[in-house]
């Protein structure tokens, strides 16, 4: 009877310890999903960000024309990115004081990975 307790033993530690090791996979592989989607959500934010640094610089009459419409894709260590633009022209106009501006819209969106990532940058320029 002792030798059938022994090989009880052996097999409740032998299952408790593949419970534990398939616990700790989980954990690891959904740690390494969610620092791959923040790294692919952080690319495409920089992306929008340097093309708004881009719009900063540039002259208020030649905005429209640079950056009405871009439709492009980026290649990166990520994967590819999805780039759009779109410009909106206003007039804001209150008592005696009349103000043009233009809204760029840019939105990134990564295209090679399984969960599509989109992000909106906006920009206003007086």
């Amino acid at each position: 009877m002792n030798d059938y307790s022994d090989l009880f033993m052996v097999i409740g530690a032998s299952l408790l310890y593949a419970i534990l090791l398939i616990d700790i996979n989980i954990t690891v592989l959904h740690g390494t999903k969610y620092k791959t989607e923040r790294e692919v959500e952080y690319t495409a934010i920089a992306l929008a960000q340097d093309i708004i640094d881009e719009a900063r610089w540039v002259p208020y009459d030649q905005f429209n024309t640079r950056f009405a419409s871009i439709d492009s894709t980026y290649n990166t260590t990520l994967g590819d990115y999805r780039v759009t633009t779109k410009t909106l022209s206003n007039t804001l106009s209150g008592i005696g004081v009349s103000n043009d501006h233009i809204q760029l819209d840019v939105r990134v969106q990564s295209v090679s990975t399984a969960d599509t990532v989109s992000v909106l940058l906006s920009y206003v320029k007086n």
